[in-house]
């Protein structure tokens, strides 16, 4: 496994890849639908809808296209300070490492419609549910969106908070590792007691 899961004292970035290859691949099957039904097909019941497949692919291509060359923030960060989360055009927030109170490894089912999709061994950040809604919940249902409750589980007491693998560009594995190698080593320290994230050496 690479040095960069293992090493606590590394700042480990997940970026949106996985999610904008999604995104593109959504894009491009809408924009074959709307193209194919605007030259191909003369009722007037369907041209609208492959009017709106058409514009709503272009939309998610030119998106992922975008971020591709102008990715912003990462989704995830992992320091000796905490995890840092990112919610595009929402919030961002730190996870302190003495907040965390387990890391364990959870199915996350995802219900679609007429059926659904289960992600196994997902690592789970759990934090005290009073932590979780003073930091990180969104009281506003439209900015939560429809993912909010497969991404932050209610258990009453505690919440835990999802990093899937099916999301962040790792294995389970190396995610697992990696949150867990650095809660060991910093869950006794508050932000501002770890040490500086190591900086990697200047090629000579």
């Amino acid at each position: 496994m690479d040095s960069k899961f293992t090493d606590p004292n590394r700042v480990l970035k997940f970026g949106r890849e996985k999610v904008l290859r999604g995104f593109l691949v959504i894009g491009l099957i809408a924009l074959a639908f709307g193209i194919f039904g605007v030259s191909y097909d003369n009722t007037s019941n369907i041209k609208p809808v492959a009017y709106l497949c058409f514009f709503i692919g272009l939309a998610l291509c030119l998106y992922a296209m975008h971020k591709t060359f102008n990715p912003g923030k990462p989704i995830a960060v992992l320091s000796p300070e905490g995890i840092e989360l990112d919610i595009e055009w929402v919030k961002t927030f730190l996870i302190p490492w003495h907040k965390v109170k387990n890391i364990e490894k959870i199915d996350v089912r995802v219900p679609t419609k007429g059926w659904h999709k289960t992600y196994h061994d997902v690592t789970a950040v759990v934090v005290a549910k009073s932590f979780y809604d003073r930091e990180i919940h969104v009281d506003n249902l439209i900015l939560r969106g429809p993912g909010w409750a497969h991404n932050f589980i209610d258990n009453g007491d505690t919440v835990q908070v999802a990093l899937n693998h099916a999301v962040l560009p790792a294995s389970a594995e190396e995610i697992f590792t990696a949150v867990d190698t650095r809660w060991k080593a910093f869950r006794g320290s508050k932000p501002g007691d770890a040490p500086a994230p190591r900086k990697a050496a200047k090629k000579k």
